[in-house]
């Protein structure tokens, strides 16, 4: 009888304990709620901040980038469009500046022809600003995405050639662009080659031997450059 009380004393015992945590945990979590709002509100107010002190002095740089990285990290994205833009129009952003803008509308894209223009007009402005390897290459291969589209392989072809024209001869970088440059024409010439098996007919002959000429010439086009890794380029 008496082991009996015992145990049950303990179990209350327990119980209490296990009460006593839970109510713990509570708290814990609605002061980290509480403090997760708290510091919205801040950031929030710091946004006002920076709106005013920007709108009072626009030529200092270091506002817009804090009021960027602020409105980025609150989600808010209509507004951190709204002050990319009007950074952009004081200042060349840098190419990390750019490709943070555009990764981000990328995440937005809805695959319509007009969203896609949008994009393709913030690549246009981004390498305007600089001459930058990196840039050119996410433009390039966001190009490749619009093949299907009418014209889409002569504009994809246009924008590598772009690419090329502007960041090329870029001594330690260019090679990426070619090389880009090339798995794309290597990729269409696969398309080309006939089926095991099948007989080629003439016109099929003659697509082939076209861009396998094509292939080629790029190939030429670069070894005529002094880049990097050239090496590596003519075991290929």
């Amino acid at each position: 009888m008496a082991e009996d009380f015992e145990k049950t004393a303990d179990d209350f015992q327990n119980i209490d304990e296990i009460d006593e945590e839970m109510e713990s945990v509570d708290d814990d979590s609605q002061d980290k709620e509480s403090n997760s709002s708290d510091d919205d509100e801040l950031e929030l107010e710091l946004v006002g901040q920076l709106k005013q002190k920007i709108k009072e002095s626009p030529y200092l740089y270091d506002n817009h980038t804090e009021l960027i990285k602020l409105l980025k990290k609150l989600g808010e994205l209509d507004e951190l469009r709204n002050a990319r833009e009007n950074m952009s129009k004081l200042f060349p952003l840098t190419p990390e500046l750019w490709l943070d803008w555009i990764k981000d509308e990328l995440k937005c894209l809805s695959g319509e022809t007009e969203d896609r223009e949008k994009i393709h007009k913030l690549f246009n402005l981004a390498v305007q600003d600089y001459q930058s390897v990196p840039l050119w290459l996410e433009f390039a291969q966001f190009s490749i995405g619009e093949m299907s589209s009418k014209d889409g392989m002569r504009k994809t072809r246009e924008t590598f050639e772009r690419a090329i024209t502007a960041v090329g001869l870029h001594v330690s970088q260019g090679s990426t662009i070619w090389e880009a440059y090339r798995e794309l024409e290597n990729a269409v010439l696969a398309t080309l080659m006939p089926m095991p098996g099948s007989v080629a007919t003439q016109e099929q002959e003659e697509a082939f031997s076209a861009q396998n000429q094509r292939v080629s010439l790029l190939f030429k086009r670069q070894l005529a450059i002094p880049l990097l890794d050239m090496d590596e380029t003519l075991r290929l």
